[in-house]
């Protein structure tokens, strides 16, 4: 979505005229520090703004608790999404495995990006457990991608961030007990919100909000007024200055002033838990073009809030986990998000639980509803089955995947065709059914220019043809298969060992001991120390040899 315009030229009196009547020009400029100084403002703002995401428990449903989750409102629903989200995660077990899987995904996405790759290195090196607020409050990769996964609500990426979650919990709880009631009262947070939010917020008075992300504010009112855009973010953006009222020994998500564990010591500065929760009291414009918004945290909100949580809690499992968080979701409607859950398992190779949570989506599947999700899903559980070496299984969810894709109106991409149409093939070879492998083979050939692809599925063909002993077509795959790796190719060296052993088979020892010594020269060259396959290859020449 664009914001605003920005435009930048020679002649502002010219350009003035015509950009007024558009009201997303934010200004026009001849001066390039002044362009560069208000695009820094403006981006700070809609940044602050940005990661703050809302959910709303409205007050009506409050008060049925009898309330099952498939009937609960959307928002409701949403709401309850992110209160059983944080348990799930700080349920979690804190293990190296998480940090490197965190820091893999920061490497990726700034991959080009020498400084933050610094930063992330620099964290790798350095981090310790009571450094958590203090890499949090820093402007770098940590900050920007932890609350960009918030936003979007995709439990995978939300997942990666774990480990850091956990470590920020803890430094924040420590902190919250070691304060001094009541040490902290009243504190501000000025931001930009989507009108529709505000809107929402103005009509659930007296109902509960959950912020769905950590929550810094000030205990300056004149702080949270710097950040709230003064009125200029309008229509699209409204200026919201929150009023937040603590009431003493409240019990809740940990809260603390962190000005001394701050990257920027911001004087005053308290921050909240994601998924802290509040009482909505008022909202109202109190100057023109700038809302107050006044909040409470209480005992009574955080009783209330115990007792909506406490009735899910039993509908779903005691002790929140990523597998009763995923049936939450299923039985809630949201399939997406509970297909998510069992991609988290799938990835971590638990393979059991991925499949209870995938079939558990597809239960609530209605007939009418059989699309990308149903697709998406059904083949999710066959390569499942797939890794798991159960061939037969695979085929029977991979067919229902290939009657999707026939008889719905799903419209996979041809990576993902090419993707079930080789494993389909694989399975197939796998039970000794050559030529619907072949088959299948033949149909990812014609869906793909992809060099990697072709040079493995012409090599699977020619597997399969040496199973039904047709040497010479086998052969020629192959060699078709060394037209599209590349000279380090891993593949390269099967290849060659595969075609070594056909002449083999064949009785062309000559030949065999040709393609033998190749597959050893490239082995050589692209991996010296993987042991097991210099065994293999000399083990194959020394049978050639000896004929």
């Amino acid at each position: 979505m664009i914001c605003y315009v920005y435009v930048y030229c020679s002649d502002r009196e010219k350009h003035e005229l015509w950009a007024r009547q558009y009201q997303k020009i934010r200004g026009v400029y001849i001066d390039r520090e002044t362009l560069l100084k208000q695009l820094t403002i403006d981006v700070t703002l809609h940044s602050k703004a940005l990661t703050a995401p809302i959910t709303l428990f409205k007050r009506d449903e409050l008060t049925k608790k009898e309330t099952s989750m498939r009937n609960l409102s959307k928002e409701c629903a949403l709401f309850m999404w992110h209160q059983l989200l944080f348990e799930t995660l700080l349920q979690s077990n804190q293990t190296s495995k998480a940090r490197h899987e965190m820091l893999c995904e920061c490497k990726q996405h700034y991959n080009n990006n020498k400084i933050e790759l610094d930063k992330i290195i620099e964290f790798e090196t350095n981090f310790s457990h009571d450094l958590a607020i203090r890499w949090y409050t820093r402007d770098c990769f940590l900050y920007r991608l932890l609350n960009k996964s918030m936003r979007t609500q995709n439990i995978n990426e939300i997942y990666k961030y774990r480990s850091f979650i956990l470590d920020l919990h803890e430094q924040l709880g420590i902190l919250h007990q070691s304060m001094k009631s009541p040490e902290i009262m009243q504190v501000y947070r000025g931001q930009l919100m989507k009108f529709e939010e505000l809107e929402q917020m103005r009509a659930n008075i007296n109902g509960l909000i959950s912020l769905n992300t950590y929550f810094s504010t000030s205990t300056k009112a004149e702080v949270a007024s710097n950040f709230c855009g003064g009125g200029l973010g309008r229509p699209t953006f409204q200026s919201v200055i929150f009023t937040i009222n603590i009431k003493s020994n409240v019990t809740t998500k940990p809260f603390a002033n962190i000005q001394e564990f701050s990257y920027m010591h911001d004087e005053g500065e308290v921050l909240f838990s994601a998924g802290t929760v509040f009482r909505i009291n008022d909202v109202s414009e109190f100057n023109e073009g700038i809302w107050s918004t006044e909040l409470e945290l209480s005992s009574d909100v955080q009783e209330e809030l115990d007792d909506v949580m406490q009735y899910m809690r039993m509908q779903i499992a005691e002790r929140p986990t990523l597998a009763t968080f995923g049936n939450f979701l299923a039985e809630m409607g949201d399939l997406e998000k509970a297909e998510h859950i069992g991609t988290v398992h799938f990835r971590a190779g638990d393979y059991q639980t991925a499949l209870k949570m995938y079939k558990s989506a597809l239960d609530f599947i209605s007939s009418d509803d059989r699309g990308m999700s149903h697709f998406g899903i059904l083949n999710n559980i066959a390569t499942i089955h797939f890794n798991s070496g159960e061939y037969e299984m695979a085929l029977e969810y991979y067919k229902q995947v290939i009657n999707a894709v026939v008889f719905t109106d799903t419209s996979p991409t041809n990576a993902t065709l090419v993707l079930i149409y080789q494993n389909v093939g694989l399975s197939y070879l796998a039970t000794d059914n050559y030529d619907l492998a072949i088959d299948y083979f033949t149909h990812v050939l014609k869906l793909t220019n992809d060099a990697t692809i072709l040079a493995k599925t012409h090599s699977n063909v020619a597997n399969a043809l040496v199973s039904k002993k047709e040497f010479a077509t086998a052969l020629q795959n192959y060699e078709l298969a060394l037209k599209y790796y590349s000279s380090d190719s891993e593949g390269l060296v099967d290849t060659y060992n595969s075609i070594g052993l056909v002449h083999h088979y064949a009785g062309d020892f000559e030949n065999a001991v040709l393609s033998f010594h190749q597959a050893l020269a490239v082995q050589l060259a692209t991996s010296p120390d993987d042991h097991a396959q210099l065994a293999t290859i000399y083990n194959n020449l020394a049978k050639a040899c000896c004929e």
